[in-house]
């Protein structure tokens, strides 16, 4: 990556995140809803504690105020490994059930 760019490509990574979760999230949250997937709302609370803090990280690095950082990197990771590991494992059976998968 050439000198100076880092902050745009950064810009480009958190924007396309947001988008994604969002998209993803409200996609997997409509089939909740249709299949009456009983722990649509643990699962919900689980995506709105991801998305609220990458937010506001995403508004303070457009502020200038932050960078990536390795705790970060780190709790990202964590996240999506353990939310698709074990949350989104959980209701891969009921989906099966209800023909959505």
């Amino acid at each position: 990556m050439r000198k100076g760019q880092g902050r745009a490509v950064l810009d480009k990574i958190l924007a396309n995140l947001s988008a994604y979760t969002r998209e993803h999230f409200a996609t997997e949250e409509e089939w909740m809803r249709r299949t009456a997937y009983p722990a649509y709302s643990q699962h919900k609370a689980a995506h709105e504690a991801f998305v609220k803090p990458v937010r506001e990280f995403e508004q303070s690095h457009k502020a200038g105020e932050v960078g990536v950082t390795v705790e970060l990197v780190s709790w990202l990771g964590d996240w999506v490994r353990n939310h698709v590991a074990r949350m989104d494992k959980e209701y891969a059976p009921h989906f099966a059930a209800s023909k959505v998968a």
